[in-house]
């Protein structure tokens, strides 16, 4: 092969190579997408501080993860997207040229530690020394996909995720025969500690669902619009 051969040889494998990484012009397009923060006030419970960003957080990571969504961070459109009524948010991310916006609400809020006394199969004297405690977290989620254009809601999800611990704990004294016998100790992890690692699970739980309801419409939103 000359070298002349050689180079056009090259060049067009080159060429070959590149068109095929081209997306597909009559394919569906990945859609361009900013998150708000998700509202946190339609439960009777109060929720932790910056629940809300915390889980839009979460849903930007499994979003991009997913590589169906271009996400563009809500910082860039408005500093306190979190605080301004959805139709200005609608209204910005249209002029920063961002075609989807993903709105959504915890639904869902509770975070319950329920304690139980006594046990039938301990002697008498022991009887009620000993507590089962049961933590348990939920959270519902329902989020909304909205066409900055028109206003249209274009995709839907809800979810609910949970998560639940119980243990024993005990102690103190128990009379037997006259004689103080101590029992038992406190049982397990502190009480905040379980109840935080109780509702990261289920906020894992809720997010995972709730995306990919969200993720398996990408396709559909994406031959709609989302240029």
């Amino acid at each position: 092969m000359t070298r002349h051969a050689a180079i056009f040889a090259s060049a067009l494998l080159i060429a070959s190579t590149a068109s095929a990484q081209q997306p597909d012009s009559a394919g569906p397009t990945r859609p361009l997408m900013t998150i708000a923060d998700l509202e946190t006030n339609r439960t009777g419970w109060v929720p932790p501080p910056r629940l809300g960003s915390t889980l839009a957080e979460m849903l930007t990571d499994r979003l991009v993860a997913s590589g169906k969504f271009r996400i563009v961070d809500r910082a860039s459109i408005a500093d306190d997207v979190g605080a301004i009524p959805s139709g200005m948010l609608r209204d910005r991310a249209r002029d920063a040229g961002v075609a989807y916006i993903l709105v959504g609400a915890v639904t869902r809020f509770s975070n319950e530690k329920h304690q139980s006394g006594g046990g039938g199969f301990l002697p008498i004297p022991f009887a009620g020394l000993f507590h089962k405690t049961k933590v348990e977290s939920v959270i519902g989620l329902v989020l909304r996909v909205i066409d900055v254009r028109t206003g249209e809601v274009v995709a839907t999800a809800s979810a609910e995720g949970g998560s639940s611990d119980s243990h024993t704990s005990g102690g103190g004294l128990a009379v037997v025969g006259h004689v103080p016998l101590p029992i038992g100790g406190a049982g397990g992890s502190s009480a905040t500690g379980v109840q935080d690692r109780l509702l990261d699970v289920a906020a894992q739980d809720a997010v995972g669902q709730a995306a990919n309801q969200i993720i398996a419409a990408a396709e559909r939103i994406g031959r709609d619009g989302g240029k």
